[in-house]
């Protein structure tokens, strides 16, 4: 097996807890077009993907419960919804995210052990260094790749593809640590290792059920329990 010296992280539910302003955005959204909040384990399985097909599929949720009447086109709907949603979620941005225990304590031990570590996110690219700056996070990785560098997105391997390119990694080199399902089945068809996070807001019998490869409950059980082998060093073999 090939010594793993690459590390993608995705961002929101792994390295920064934005559920309960993901949540917000969503309920606001929803009750100034539809007249009612979206349940919260609805709203939390969409997280991970591209923020568009999360809109159209809670729709067409609502749609099929009889609770969202279209008079219009979906798409021109979900254009509408995206502005509102980006317009609260910036204002409320810096008030509802949260860091999870030891993230950067982790990263920084994992970077002085020579990893090089990316992050791949369905978030746009704004949003994305405005949460890891937040949190002092953005020192710590090489790389980001965010909604706007491909025109695929997670579940498809596409933008781990990309974050392994930038980083001169391969699939045999690289683990994926994700809190989604979404995450999990990206790394597996990119063939990467895959990290199922438990920490995030999925259900962890959902993520079980995608087999990864390994599941940690806690971000600093990446130094504790993760059997990576650290890049070699310069070694007198006699």
């Amino acid at each position: 097996m090939a010594r793993i010296d690459t590390l993608l992280f995705d961002l929101d539910g792994t390295l920064i807890d934005t559920v309960d302003l993901i949540v917000e955005s969503y309920h606001h959204v929803w009750e100034k077009n539809f007249g009612y909040r979206q349940e919260r384990s609805v709203i939390t399985r969409t997280m991970g993907m591209l923020i568009d097909l999360s809109m159209h599929q809670l729709i067409e949720t609502g749609v099929s419960e009889n609770q969202i009447k279209l008079i219009e086109d979906q798409h021109v709907v979900v254009r509408r919804l995206l502005d509102q949603y980006r317009e609260f979620n910036l204002a409320h941005h810096d008030k509802l995210i949260k860091p999870f225990p030891n993230v950067n304590e982790t990263l920084q031990e994992l970077r002085q052990r020579g990893y090089r570590i990316g992050v791949v996110t369905s978030k746009r690219l704004l949003g994305a260094e405005r949460g890891l700056k937040a949190f002092d996070l953005d020192k710590l990785v090489d790389v980001v790749i965010a909604a706007e560098d491909t025109t695929e997105h997670k579940p498809h391997p596409a933008p781990l593809i990309k974050g392994m390119e930038r980083l001169e990694s391969s699939p045999e080199t690289t683990a994926y640590i994700g809190d989604s399902t979404h995450d999990m089945i990206a790394g597996k068809r990119a063939g990467v290792f895959t990290v199922a996070a438990l920490w995030g807001p999925f259900d962890p019998e959902e993520l079980r059920a995608t087999l990864p490869d390994l599941i940690i409950s806690l971000p600093i059980e990446l130094l504790e329990q993760f059997q990576f082998v650290a890049p070699p060093s310069t070694e007198n073999s006699g």
